[in-house]
């Protein structure tokens, strides 16, 4: 198995923590204005609830948030493949075939 490129997709990366990011400023949003309300105009059931499900989004989208900064961005590499069964026994797997060349993900990790 002979490395022929390294490939980072950082845009996909990229896009994905900024769309995050947007989705827990609109749940932050939500949950700011439900506290205005419920302090404006006193505390409802439906205030409350809505409260408590922004600040549930707010937490997984935060938790979502902090799992894509720990795995980093996916990498990609072109390889020339003689032996399969190398492929596997180091921990890739095949993503695509491009002729020839093959290019493989690690499994598990980065």
């Amino acid at each position: 198995m002979e490395f022929l490129a390294e490939t980072t997709l950082w845009s996909a990366y990229v896009g994905l923590l900024i769309f995050l990011g947007l989705l827990a400023l609109v749940g932050l949003a939500l949950f700011g204005f439900t506290v205005y309300v419920a302090f404006r105009e006193g505390v409802s059931v439906g205030g409350a609830v809505i409260s408590v499900l922004a600040a549930l989004l707010i937490s997984i989208i935060s938790a979502v948030i902090i799992q894509t900064v720990n795995g980093g961005p996916d990498v990609e590499y072109t390889v020339l493949i003689t032996d399969y069964n190398e492929v596997f026994a180091q921990g890739y797997e095949i993503v695509r075939q491009e002729g020839s060349l093959t290019v493989l993900k690690k499994l598990g990790g980065r």
